[in-house]
């Protein structure tokens, strides 16, 4: 009857197939791109930059160096995209992402980053943050430490989520910045290395040293191939050589190490036996443990590095989250998180304000994901910190509990969200002008979402457009385990809010949002 659309609500989280290397803005689903300005519009009198780790698309007036060491934005804004391990300065900042995209912008003495595709680490001072895709964060200046004091700390270490229209922007823009340089990279890569192979017994020994950087070449190539080709048996045996071995030791292959990673995150056997490469290098791993192709492969694992104090409180309080990809984090990684949470503040002298900034932090989160309609997040990382309150008795405080409780009672009652913003990034025009739905569209709207919550519809129902974005609804059916109820019903087709609940003819009083409204009919 009404064709299949992507459900609107996912404006609020970020696909995770838009998250992979060879993004295509084509294919992102209708609710992410709704109704797009052309292709790079505001980016039009922008300029691209490219060097040899990884492009930026600067936007009019910055200031950007790529022939520096570590290339530097001054100031402005820029899109970065990278593939594998590529590191940026902005400002004072150092920027390290994985194989993928992010927004930088420089204004005197602030840094904003948004993390769009790629995980971010950012160091400045003697502090780090890890920035997960579909968040942003802030700095102006040094970062602080836990040395310094847990509330300057919980300052420096705060995540917002990214504003719906800012990152459909950027990933319109990213679609302009990839294209098949890697291929080219790595068939250079392949030929010189064949060509050394056939060369070395007939060259002169001053020669043989570049010959032996091409061979090096050549067992990389012949590694990424196998791994390209899903080639299990053959990389497996690659990965047994000890001059291979060595090869992914060496600082300089750590570019390379992280692309084979990458490459390799959609097969369990490919990828297992290069985890064991994984641990030498501990800002790869915190990253790869974030990145969308990866983070519940790494997050599994149990041969995890050593990591420095402070990396491992920053990880503990990122982790939860990055949980804003279409694929939420599963329970066993939650409860996992829960226990090496327990862990690391024990015997801490600042465990007591570790445990409430934590706490504070990650119920507020737990809230936010019921109210956005994600209520088995909601439930999953509520579990996760009473499982740290029975270590801990007083890790939650009395409002804290009550938050939690009222989560896992189901009767939380819908605040539609506002967008958490860092700095001014208006609406478009263009935006502002399709916020409003044709009646048609409205119907369309209301019946998927309700469809796809399980509704059931009879010839009684009946869907109709009020307004330029609410439908009544008489007459839907929802199953619970005491039998099926009739509902009437006013949907907010764009904040999901649902209001003025008639139940087998009783007028309910509160306002839920869809996904409280799906879990209270289940009950």
């Amino acid at each position: 009857m009404y064709p299949r659309i992507r459900r609107h609500r996912h404006l609020l989280i970020l696909p995770v197939f838009l998250l992979l290397l060879g993004l295509s803005f084509l294919r992102a689903p209708r609710a992410v791109l709704g109704s797009l300005p052309a292709p790079l519009g505001e980016f039009r009198d922008a300029s691209v930059v490219q060097w040899e780790q990884g492009r930026a698309f600067l936007d009019d007036g910055s200031r950007f160096s790529p022939e520096e060491v570590v290339p530097s934005l001054t100031e402005g804004s820029a899109l970065m995209f990278g593939e594998g391990l590529f590191t940026v300065r902005a400002g004072e900042t150092e920027l390290q992402g994985l194989s993928g995209a992010f927004h930088v912008t420089v204004r005197a003495s602030a840094v904003t980053v948004a993390a769009l595709t790629a995980p971010v680490l950012a160091r400045s001072g003697s502090g780090m943050m890890l920035i997960p895709p579909g968040m942003q964060w802030r700095t102006q200046g040094a970062i602080a430490t836990l040395e310094e004091g847990s509330t300057t700390w919980f300052a420096d270490h705060t995540l917002k989520s990214i504003p719906t229209h800012f990152l459909r922007e950027k990933l319109i823009a990213l679609d302009q910045l990839y294209s098949p340089r890697e291929e080219q990279v790595w068939e250079k890569m392949r030929s010189r290395g064949q060509l050394a192979l056939v060369l070395k017994p007939l060259t002169l020994p001053q020669a043989r040293e570049r010959i032996e950087e091409h061979r090096s070449d050549a067992f990389l190539a012949q590694l990424q191939a196998a791994v390209r080709q899903g080639q299990t048996v053959r990389a497996a045996l690659l990965l047994q050589d000890p001059e291979l071995s060595a090869l992914l030791a060496l600082p300089q292959e750590r570019e390379f190490f992280a692309r084979i990673v990458v490459a390799a995150a959609e097969d369990l056997r490919l990828l297992t036996p290069l985890l064991q490469y994984l641990d030498r290098d501990p800002t790869l791993w915190l990253l790869a443990g974030l990145h969308p192709a990866l983070r519940e492969r790494i997050q599994a694992t149990q041969a995890q590095p050593k990591l420095p104090a402070e990396e491992t409180i920053v990880a503990l309080l990122v982790l939860p989250q990055s949980d804003v990809l279409s694929k939420p984090l599963p329970a066993m990684l939650l409860e996992a998180w829960a226990e090496r949470f327990k862990e690391a503040v024990w015997g801490r002298t600042d465990a007591a304000q570790l445990l409430q900034g934590f706490a504070v932090t990650l119920t507020d989160l737990a809230q936010r994901q019921w109210r956005q309609e994600y209520p088995q997040r909601a439930l999953e990382l509520t579990r996760a910190l009473l499982v740290v309150a029975e270590r801990y008795p007083t890790f939650l405080s009395g409002a804290d509990r009550e938050r939690l409780d009222r989560i896992l009672r189901g009767d939380m009652v819908a605040i539609v969200p506002q967008e958490e913003v860092f700095e001014e990034m208006p609406k478009s025009e263009e935006e502002a002008q399709t916020s409003a739905f044709a009646p048609q569209e409205v119907e369309r709207l209301a019946y998927e979402l309700l469809r796809d919550s399980g509704a059931l519809f009879t010839v009684e129902t009946s869907i109709t457009a009020s307004a330029a974005d609410t439908a009544l609804v008489r007459g839907v059916i929802f199953s619970s385990a005491g039998g099926d109820h009739t509902y009437d019903c006013t949907l907010n087709v764009q904040t999901h809010e649902v209001s003025q609940i008639v139940k087998d003819g009783s007028m309910l009083p509160n306002a839920l949002s869809l996904g409280a409204f799906v879990v209270w009919v289940g009950r």
